[in-house]
């Protein structure tokens, strides 16, 4: 399909999107059905509150990467938490369960082949599946715990899902590329206690690693066949304001390990270059990482909702011996509200580099030198985006964005990809 089909794909799907969200100004604020004929707020009073959301991601694009080409994905979502208080006389207790569906495709995948998707909604098996299923526990106002089916991103590393590139949505990628560590959807069996006092807290638990529940007929499965490891995260972090404007802030330091096995991207079973062996690659006994993350709002405007300019850094180093993607370095800011005729506004800037593992290049240098090549030898991937959260009602989100993707897989060999993307959110 040519390139001047593809643009009024989008723009019509964008058209189109904004027409139906437009609609939203005289619909109640609860979403796009209201308050549900009554219903959610009878529930909401015997403590049971339930969430429904709809995320697309549209990308295109019309220049760079293996090839040019337009692809859509989605996810339905519906959830609730049970307030155990008011539903079983359980103080400070709450259960919690969502369901997902995904569909689509990936442009990264299927056109680009770059490493980190533009678009954040794909993946997991793309099908129904149980996202969470846990429990939740409180004591004292200081110690809290969570058990049952669930992900890691929730409570560890955790950032804000508001860029339609993976790079800059949940918990850093690097992360996820280098380890067992799972985003939403993708729930796992595990737990996690954590101790608060003031704006300090610390946490730790340990989470199944679980390759096979990322499958697309696994979307319900529960037993552990296909186990590999456990992951074991811990952090320390500080949120509070800071300044004479009082301007709130977030900062966290954290780390895991993850038993599973993992090959050795140089050595061989015999500690020598697998490259001019041929043997299979040593298996490594386990895998970590850390993180560092900081985010701080550093202006504020009149208007008492948030107005400013935030910024954010994220860093991560990986298992020097295992991981593929070595160290990242995730930057960027928004700002809220940048118009006062459009409140609820965002726009957002953001820059990401991934190095891949020096190891990994020594392996493919040493490939193409004996002439078992030519492949490519990667080196880094930077990813930039500028997206426009436009919120045009109280339950519907346009994200018109513009990416640009450097060296994609880490590769020259691969062409630059500009990508126009679209991202679109709407609460029921």
């Amino acid at each position: 399909m040519s390139a001047k089909r593809r643009c009024p794909r989008i723009l019509f799907a964008s058209a189109l999107a904004a027409a139906f969200c437009g609609e939203a100004n005289a619909a109640p604020p609860d979403g796009l059905f209201g308050d549900w004929g009554g219903l959610l707020s009878t529930l909401s009073d015997d403590g049971v509150r339930v969430q429904a959301k709809y995320i697309s991601d549209i990308a295109w694009n019309p220049s760079g990467g293996k090839s040019q080409g337009t692809r859509y994905a989605d996810q339905w979502s519906l959830g609730a938490d049970f307030d155990l208080g008011k539903l079983a006389n359980i103080d400070n207790a709450m259960l919690h369960i969502t369901l997902s569906n995904r569909d689509g495709r990936n442009l990264t995948q299927d056109t680009i082949g770059n490493e980190v998707q533009v678009q954040q909604i794909y993946g997991d098996g793309q099908n129904f599946r149980l996202d969470d299923f846990w429990y939740q526990q409180s004591f004292g106002g200081h110690l809290e715990i969570r058990l049952g089916r669930l992900h890691e991103s929730d409570d560890f590393a955790y950032f804000s899902c508001d860029y339609q590139n993976l790079g800059f949505c949940s918990a850093p990628y690097a992360i996820l590329a280098d380890s067992g560590w799972n985003n939403p959807p993708l729930g796992v069996w595990g737990g996690r206690i954590k101790f608060t006092s003031g704006g300090w807290y610390a946490e730790t638990g340990a989470y199944q690693v679980n390759p096979t529940y990322a499958l697309s007929g696994s979307g319900f499965k529960l037993g552990t066949s296909g186990d590999t490891g456990t992951l074991f995260p811990a952090e320390v972090g500080w949120s509070g304001e800071l300044g004479a404007q009082a301007l709130p802030g977030g900062y966290k330091i954290g780390g895991y390990y993850d038993s599973s096995d993992a090959p050795d991207l140089y050595e061989d079973v015999h500690g020598q270059p697998a490259a001019l062996t041929g043997l299979p690659a040593r298996e490594r006994d386990g895998r970590y990482g850390g993180y560092l993350m900081a985010l701080q709002q550093v202006t504020s405007g009149s208007s008492g909702s948030g107005q400013g300019l935030s910024v954010f850094a994220n860093a991560t180093i990986a298992d020097r011996n295992t991981a593929l993607i070595r160290d990242s370095l995730t930057m960027g800011a928004w700002y809220k509200e940048p118009f006062a005729s459009r409140p609820g506004d965002v726009i957002e800037f953001a820059a990401a580099r991934f190095d891949f593992n020096t190891r990994l290049s020594d392996y493919q240098r040493l490939l193409n030198a004996e002439q078992a090549g030519p492949i490519g030898v990667q080196g880094a991937e930077t990813d930039l985006i500028v997206q426009y959260n436009a919120k045009l009602s109280s339950w519907c989100t346009l994200g018109p964005n513009f990416q640009y993707v450097i060296h994609p897989n880490g590769l020259n060999s691969i062409a630059n990809a500009f990508v126009v993307g679209l991202q679109t959110t709407i609460k029921f």
